[in-house]
């Protein structure tokens, strides 16, 4: 979504259209907010709702008044944005047209990409492009969960993901599958086949949970059915996945304890860290060629995020078109639209 509409894109689109564009630009407001309040790996709750607060005051980004404060916002929480955007907002504020509005969105959105890079690379100490990216990943979901439960009022569930991760986390396993078992077509049907079931066991079992979750695991919290389904997916895990992303689940063990023990915190922490190292794995795997086109720090960072999306959109539009839209929103951190929208 762009920062602003011009007058004749706004002229083109229906009421209903303006008004979700307006909530597109708003939510990804909330985000570039979020992202410039997380210092360390670490959100400054407060700096970031200061900074919605000034998107606030904006208004229509077509007057006098909408431009100088929503720069003056720009100023203060993306400074970043004046020097390497600067020239294409003054050239939409002096002429605005569809093409110069759309490339000051692009540069926002670069701006914003950037600036988490820029974190991931010094985060990381530049170990490796895979780690890098999975930093930036966790940035982007972090920021738009914070942006979801400010909007939505949705708050990140950890027994209940959203629409978009349940469907897309079947397509990042249909991607383990593949790799895990390469040529053999047998093997990877048997494999996305078992976990296509435990996923199916896991909506069942974790539905009401989900309903009543609080971010802890209280008394009416019953682990038998979360032991089931993580020993079902560990059966998946073992037999089909092995031994190319064994050593990602070496803490199951941890799990489970912390499962029985009702310990939230330190389940969700080690299922985190499995999901991390799957992932580290599937970029070392189909994201070979963009590492070795990539150059070094900040720059080379975001060309190689950028390999990798048009990679995996190249794969998805060959294996599974339908989610086209939802691994587009995943590339910006989540969906821009509530749950039951």
């Amino acid at each position: 979504a762009t920062i602003f509409l011009s007058l004749g894109a706004a002229q083109s689109l229906t009421v209903k259209e303006r008004v979700m564009y307006n909530l597109r630009v708003w939510v990804h407001a909330a985000a570039h907010c979020a992202e410039s309040a997380t210092a360390d790996g670490e959100m400054d709750h407060a700096k970031a709702n200061e900074c919605r607060r000034c998107w606030a005051k904006v208004g229509d980004w077509a007057t006098e008044h909408g431009q100088k404060v929503g720069n003056e916002c720009l100023d203060t929480y993306e400074p970043e944005f004046r020097e390497m955007c600067g020239e294409l907002m003054d050239a939409y504020a002096a002429e605005p047209s569809d093409d110069k509005g759309t490339a000051v969105d692009e540069c926002w959105n670069q701006c914003y990409m950037r600036n988490i890079a820029g974190k991931c690379v010094e985060a990381t100490g530049g170990a490796s492009k895979e780690l890098e990216f999975v930093c930036i990943g966790k940035h982007l979901q972090d920021n738009m969960n914070y942006a979801r439960e400010k909007i939505f009022g949705e708050k990140h569930n950890f027994l209940k993901p959203n629409h978009m991760m349940e469907v897309l986390e079947t397509v990042f396993e249909e991607g383990r599958c593949e790799h895990a078992n390469a040529d053999n077509t047998e093997r990877r049907n048997e494999c996305n086949m078992c976990f296509y079931h435990v996923n199916e066991k896991a909506e069942k079992a974790f539905g009401e949970d989900a309903k009543n979750w609080n971010g802890k695991l209280d008394e009416y919290f019953e682990p038998g059915p979360a032991l089931m389904v993580t020993g079902m997916w560990m059966f998946c895990a073992d037999n089909y996945l092995a031994p190319v992303y064994s050593e990602c689940y070496e803490t199951i063990d941890s799990v489970i304890e912390a499962i029985e023990n009702k310990n939230a915190e330190e389940w969700e922490k080690l299922i985190t860290e499995m999901e991390a190292c799957s992932q580290i794995k599937q970029a070392e795997h189909y994201f070979t060629d963009c590492k070795e086109g990539a150059g070094e720090g900040v720059e080379g960072l975001v060309s190689y995020v950028n390999c990798a999306r048009n990679l995996t959109n190249a794969w998805i539009a060959e294996r599974r078109p339908e989610v086209t839209d939802l691994m587009a929103d995943y590339w910006m951190g989540g969906s821009v639209l509530p749950e039951d929208m």
